[in-house]
């Protein structure tokens, strides 16, 4: 088991990505609450993800995009869906709902690993999934006197936003060996956030206009997102096992209920109420979760 742990190491950094995530979304969602515009979220999320790969990009032989072409534009265009899905169910609904919804990506990645890749997923891998979605929807779980913001709009995007990950997940991992990382993924990341500006057609504002408060979540949301996406992104390019990096970043639904409960009121949210029924139900969604992460890297896994 030691040995395991040590040969999948590099978990660490979708594990670390799901704690980072927790608190930049209710860094989107107060500055959603504040004044900026999906739109504008996502557009700026886009662009600092963009530049911020800039620094793995393979310079060696000069500016250069990787061919074929078209899996650096597929991943452009699935990241900059994925982005817009998320940011809109973020703003327009519950973290506490649209963060365990999106945990859905874990099952997408590894049905999609079986249909669309030669890598064969474990039984390990399939029972980590299935322990780790109902986790996920034990998490989900509230009271029906509880207030829910646009909930079926909400799990729509949700879902629309981790299928669109998923097939990121699975084209980085199929095609960074084979075009290299640095010369598939950076440039795919700019296209995402080229693709983004796009949306300032649906914008209510065209300016950038807002409440210094406004900045200061948007600042944080925005840092943090594009860390979470680096730490995740870079550790499927380089070494593979999206299945895997998956499960550990399905961690998020269990820190982002953390999250919103403990310091959710320095956001200004006030989404988390729950009886002791409910607090059971979310301590044993944690622990399937947990469980499911023990259960990827279980010797004979893979």
């Amino acid at each position: 088991m030691a040995e395991t742990l040590l040969e999948r190491w590099y978990l660490i950094f979708p594990l670390a990505s799901a704690m980072i995530y927790a608190v930049a979304a209710m860094g989107y969602k107060a500055a959603r609450a504040h004044g900026i515009g999906a739109e504008w979220l996502t557009i700026l999320a886009n662009a600092a993800t963009g530049l911020a790969f800039l620094a793995f990009a393979d310079w060696r032989g000069g500016p250069s995009l990787p061919s074929p072409l078209w899996p650096c534009l597929a991943l452009g265009f699935l990241f900059f869906l994925g982005q817009a899905f998320t940011v809109m169910s973020l703003s327009r609904g519950d973290v506490s709902v649209a963060t365990p919804v999106l945990g859905s990506k874990v099952v997408m990645v590894a049905g999609l690993l079986a249909i669309l890749s030669r890598d064969a997923v474990s039984w390990q891998v399939g029972g980590a999934s299935v322990l780790t979605v109902v986790g996920i929807g034990c998490l989900g779980l509230r009271e029906r006197h509880a207030p829910h913001h646009h909930v079926l709009r909400t799990v729509v995007l949700s879902l629309l936003a981790a299928l669109a990950f998923a097939l990121f997940d699975v084209t980085t991992q199929t095609w960074s060996p084979r075009l290299g990382f640095g010369r598939l993924v950076p440039p795919a990341m700019l296209l995402s956030a080229v693709f983004s500006f796009g949306m300032l057609g649906f914008a209510k504002s065209r300016t950038l206009r807002f409440a210094r408060t406004a900045w200061a979540y948007l600042a944080i949301g925005v840092a943090l997102m594009t860390l979470q996406a680096v730490l995740l992104v870079r550790a499927i390019g380089l070494y593979g096992d999206a299945a895997a990096a998956n499960i550990a970043y399905g961690t998020r639904a269990v820190w982002s209920v953390v999250v919103v409960w403990a310091v959710g009121h320095w956001f200004g949210n006030t989404e988390f109420a729950t009886s002791r029924r409910i607090v059971a139900f979310r301590l044993a969604g944690s622990i399937l979760i947990l469980g499911g992460l023990a259960l990827a890297v279980w010797p004979g896994h893979g």
